[in-house]
């Protein structure tokens, strides 16, 4: 029997977004054994990506993934952490995203897909359910979840030529509040507005207007005092706009100003107190990134990320911009990518770049209507 290798790949992005939800919602043992499964996944992914793809595209993906291997185990080699193992599943996943590259999302699929995990999601958020008990995580992975939902709803609007529906982002912008993630709120809430300005049909004063009225209800709610048992607003009461992060990323810029060798290798994290303290996480993925590849590859893939954005821009294709700097802006507070959920997204990002398509050179006119 002949397998239909694009078939296959239709629902590969959509087995990735389930394979991460499930991941963490049980305990430790079905986490490693998803983890594994990922994996195969990305492997599968590249598979088929060069089964069908042409040899210019082909050639450009095994020779980037190439480099990215051979900097990673020279940084590996010479670096003070322990990467080895997170090398290989940052390779593995970011192999996941050349299966956008395979076949035309079915709009419909994946559109359905993002509203059964809403529902869920809202679902447990109309029962009462603590959103920090939820995953084995902290309740930031409800944000990154439906995040990594939301954004490959956009790529399967992007490649189907239609405008991406508002609903779903402002649904995502009530689930995060009830997480009470403010880098959530923050990620979705641009998303929203991006949607509502480049592809709605509204007024740009309103939209100031309602930009302003947006800005007014966070402030306020962050100094809000009482608001009794609602997880997420109390979070965000207690928490303010103080974050732990700001002093772990401080930590870890004073360290690597301080050693040349740690500037190009990356500083070891068990070294610095506020990192860990909390079990080595650093909760900024642009950290881990560079204890994983160096001052190399952090320069080489936010470099691409970066001309990408600008390219995006530059030819009109704003819904490309809108989720790879969404992604971006989520990353940076936890550890979401290189390796996790949002390395989909990414390296989805990367790719195009690489291959030069999503970017305004399209046949057809991107989301201008």
């Amino acid at each position: 029997m002949k397998i239909n290798y694009r078939n296959v790949a239709q629902i590969l992005p959509a087995a990735y977004v389930l394979l991460y939800f499930f991941r963490f919602l049980f305990d430790e043992a079905v986490a490693s054994i998803f983890a594994v499964i990922l994996g195969m996944l990305g492997v599968l992914s590249a598979f088929i990506f060069f089964r069908i793809q042409n040899k210019k595209k082909s050639e450009t993906a095994l020779g980037f993934l190439i480099l990215m291997l051979a900097i990673g185990l020279f940084n590996a080699g010479l670096s003070k952490n322990d990467v080895a193992i997170s090398l290989f599943q940052s390779l593995t996943y970011s192999c996941a995203a050349l299966s956008f590259f395979c076949v035309k999302l079915n709009l419909r699929l994946y559109k359905s897909l993002l509203l059964i995990l809403a529902g869920y999601f809202l679902l447990q958020m109309m029962i009462g359910t603590n959103p920090n008990e939820m995953f084995l995580i902290s309740q930031n992975y409800v944000s990154i979840i439906f995040i990594l939902s939301l954004c490959v709803y956009y790529v399967a609007c992007d490649q189907n030529g239609k405008k991406p529906e508002i609903y779903p982002a402002l649904i995502g912008i009530a689930i995060c509040i009830w997480a009470g993630g403010r880098s959530g709120i923050l990620s979705v809430a641009m998303l929203a507005l991006a949607t509502m300005f480049f592809f709605g049909k509204i007024n740009r004063t309103w939209l100031v207007v309602a930009l302003l009225f947006c800005v007014s209800i966070y402030v306020a709610i962050l100094n809000i005092d009482v608001l009794g048992d609602f997880y997420g607003l109390e979070r965000l009461a207690r928490l303010g706009l103080v974050d732990v992060r700001d002093e772990i990323n401080a930590a870890y810029l004073q360290r690597i100003s301080t050693s040349f060798h740690e500037l190009i290798f990356g500083a070891p994290l068990n070294e610095i107190p506020e990192v860990s303290v909390l079990g080595g996480n650093p909760h900024n993925s642009y950290i881990r990134l560079h204890t994983q590849y160096g001052a190399v590859g952090f320069v080489l893939l936010l470099g691409i990320l970066g001309c990408g954005l600008f390219r995006a821009v530059i030819g009109g294709a704003y819904i490309f911009a809108a989720i790879v700097f969404v992604s971006m802006l989520r990353v940076s507070s936890d550890i979401a990518a290189f390796h996790g959920p949002l390395d989909l997204i990414l390296y989805y990002g990367i790719f195009a770049t690489l291959f030069g398509v999503g970017l305004g050179e399209r046949k057809y006119k991107l989301f201008n209507g």
